[in-house]
C-alpha cells in the first residue's frame, strides 16, 4: 500500500513539474483584413508569468519573438494581431538582403515561467490576401 501510494505522489509531482504545456486550452489563428490575429485560453496559470508569441515562415521553420503578453490569472484569454505579415520583409541572413515574407506562417506561444520555459503546439496561418476593395462608386460603375 505504502510502495502504491509512493508511486501515485511520484507520478503527481511529475505531472505537475513538466506538465507545462498542458497550461493552454485552445490556440487559434486566422488572417484579418491587414493582420493575423492569434486567440488562445489558459487554464490553471500556475507560474506563468508571460506569454511570447512566436512566428515562423515555414520555409525556414526557426521562430523569432514578436511580441510578448503578461500572463493575467486562471483561465483567461489573450489576443494578439500581427500586423507585421502585411507588407514586411525579413533580413535573409545568407544573403543579406531582405526578402519578402511568406504567404503561410507558423505561430506558438512561449509560456515564460520563473526558471523555465514550454512551448505550445504550433498553427499556421495564411497571409491575409490583399484582395480588391471597392467602393460605392465604383459599384455603380460596374452598372453602367
Amino acid at each position: 500500500m505504502k510502495k502504491a501510494l509512493f508511486l501515485l505522489l511520484v507520478f503527481s509531482l511529475t505531472g505537475i513539474a513538466f506538465g507545462y504545456t498542458e497550461v493552454l486550452t485552445y490556440l487559434k489563428g486566422h488572417p484579418e483584413t491587414d493582420a493575423i490575429v492569434l486567440d488562445w485560453q489558459s487554464g490553471v496559470e500556475t507560474g506563468v508569468k508571460s506569454y511570447a508569441i512566436e512566428r515562423s515562415d515555414v520555409k525556414t521553420n526557426s521562430f523569432t519573438e514578436i511580441g510578448s503578453i503578461t500572463a493575467t490569472g486562471n483561465n483567461s484569454t489573450y489576443h494578439y494581431r500581427d500586423v507585421a505579415v502585411n507588407g514586411a520583409a525579413t533580413n535573409n541572413s545568407a544573403s543579406g538582403h531582405l526578402s519578402p515574407l511568406s504567404d503561410l506562417f507558423k505561430y506558438r506561444i512561449r509560456l515564460n515561467y520563473d526558471n523555465a520555459v514550454s512551448y505550445s503546439q504550433s498553427i499556421q496561418v495564411t497571409r491575409p490576401s490583399a484582395g480588391v476593395k471597392r467602393t460605392w462608386g465604383m459599384i455603380k460603375e460596374m452598372f453602367r
